[in-house]
């Protein structure tokens, strides 16, 4: 398509630009609220209060949207226990004894003579598989080229 030279240089070219959008990428991933703090302070501006002084608590911003019938039905329904039902077990000191029971233990019956279904199943598996094998093998001489007639 292209001789070996301008294949080379075109090879070089989508290497340098791979390499210029890499070095792009992760000048743009910066953080960016660093450098707007230090451009401020390099301005002699105030900078942003931190963030304790102005956050409210969760607690304080949460608004409780059910009515006053049901948050006096369920008085300790404000906190949901988020742990796995085994560690709230461990928590509280809960643990099971387990008591060992006895295993029965079936004994197989004597066989009895010669088992029909068994062999009925195995004969209906023995002809499907022959006549998947025959439709395989045989059919691709059915649909083959036919001789012309003169």
């Amino acid at each position: 398509m292209f001789s070996p030279s301008r294949s080379k240089s075109l090879a070089t070219a989508l290497a340098a630009a791979a390499l210029a959008s890499a070095m792009a990428a992760s000048g743009a991933s910066a953080d960016l609220h660093a450098i707007d703090t230090a451009a401020r302070e390099a301005a002699g501006l105030q900078s942003e209060p931190p963030p304790s002084s102005i956050a409210a608590s969760a607690r304080e911003e949460y608004q409780d949207l059910r009515s006053p019938d049901a948050a006096d039905a369920a008085p300790g329904a404000g906190t949901q226990d988020l742990r796995s039902p085994d560690t709230r077990d461990y928590a509280n000191g809960y643990a099971p004894t387990l008591e060992a029971e006895p295993v029965v233990v079936d004994e197989p019956s004597a066989p009895s003579g010669f088992d029909w279904v068994s062999a009925l199943i195995g004969a209906a598996a023995a002809s499907g598989i022959a006549l998947m094998l025959m439709a395989f093998f045989g059919g691709g001489r059915l649909t083959g080229r036919r001789p012309a007639s003169a």
